[in-house]
């Protein structure tokens, strides 16, 4: 009967790790099951995404969430990375069940009044860099027309995801942009000093020929009361959207 008992509470230790859970009599929350190895030195959990490329994890932090370059200071900014995730539209899944993106809809009007900077003009990648853990890629926007925020000829701005310290890193709902196309952008500066999409691909519209254009969205997307909606993508003339954001800034209201 004895043996029966504890070869229960093993089981039970089992399958609350396997779950997530943590036992009441264990602090440390760090899965111990054996994890086979699919890279050479690397230890990969079956369920984690292609996007990413191993790295070694010689902290166990990096163990629980998927290998993705998560440092043990994350615990101290995670408050920080919420608040610029919900600013900008977004909040990303990255347990080890795999990554996903969730946005939160934005309509036009609400981008307007998010953003510190508006503008239209050409983009170009610069370059990929690490920041808090993970990595952004970069870019400048030569400024033809600025709609919202102070006069500038040229801004930098970030995308979630890219390469940098030769690690490879992809966010689903992140826009990929063309070097040399012209863009509309709505910009939001945060408190580190990074300027962001607001909405991730919401806030991004290809200009050409006195249209703009945003094609529909494919990721998960909520409304403001939490409900699954989707996106059946933008396009105005530049004329009415360069009009209905001017109406806004100045306190009314296209809808």
């Amino acid at each position: 009967m004895r043996r029966k008992v504890k070869n229960t509470k093993r089981t039970h230790g089992t399958q609350a790790r396997a779950s997530g859970a943590v036992p009441s009599n264990q602090t440390n929350p760090i899965p111990q099951t054996n994890i086979p190895t699919t890279h050479v030195g690397h230890t990969v959990p079956p369920t984690v995404s292609d996007r990413y490329t191993p790295v070694p994890v010689p902290t166990p932090y990096r163990r629980i969430f998927n290998n993705m370059t998560w440092f043990p200071d994350c615990l101290q900014s995670c408050d920080t990375i919420m608040r610029v995730a919900l600013i900008c539209g977004f909040v990303t899944s990255t347990l080890a069940v795999g990554y996903a993106t969730t946005l939160q809809q934005l309509s036009l009007d609400d981008m307007t009044r998010k953003s510190t900077a508006i503008v239209r003009g050409t983009v170009q990648l610069t370059h990929g860099a690490m920041h808090r853990g993970n990595i952004y890629t970069h870019y400048t926007v030569q400024v033809v027309e600025q709609w919202k925020g102070a006069p500038a000829r040229q801004l930098d701005f970030v995308l979630p995801g890219g390469t940098a310290n030769g690690l490879q890193q992809a966010v689903p709902g992140a826009p990929a942009l063309v070097n040399g196309q012209e863009y509309v952008l709505f910009l939001w500066t945060s408190g580190s000093g990074l300027t962001h999409v607001i909405g991730m691909s919401q806030g991004v519209f290809v200009s050409a020929n006195g249209l703009v254009t945003r094609g529909a969205i494919q990721e998960s997307m909520l409304n403001s009361n939490g409900s699954s909606v989707s996106d059946p993508g933008m396009q105005m003339t530049l004329p009415a959207m360069r009009s209905r954001v001017a109406t806004v800034l100045n306190g009314g209201s296209s809808h």
